[in-house]
């Protein structure tokens, strides 16, 4: 699974706060087969994951492009390489 970390800068999903950035500073995001998921977080000393504020959206173009059009990511990482057992 691809993933990468990023800056949040604006918040442009249908029906949500349009603020939510500006506690929830850290994007994470993920893609499956279908569908690009973003988590966000807090860009603090320990940088957490606010596991209740998901969004996801159906496949269209990279996940990048998803991630700068929606959360408008700045300073993205290198793609993460996460492997997750089932087992």
């Amino acid at each position: 699974m691809n993933a990468i970390i990023y800056q949040n800068t604006k918040t442009a999903l249908p029906g949500w706060v349009n603020t939510v950035h500006q506690t929830q500073q850290r994007g994470y995001a993920y893609e499956t087969d279908s569908h690009f998921v973003h988590l966000y977080g807090t860009d603090s000393n320990l940088q957490i994951i606010s596991i209740g504020l998901t969004a996801t959206e159906t496949k269209g173009g990279t996940l990048e492009d998803w991630a700068v059009r929606i959360f408008g990511a700045q300073d993205i990482l290198n793609r993460l390489y996460i492997r997750l057992d089932t087992q």
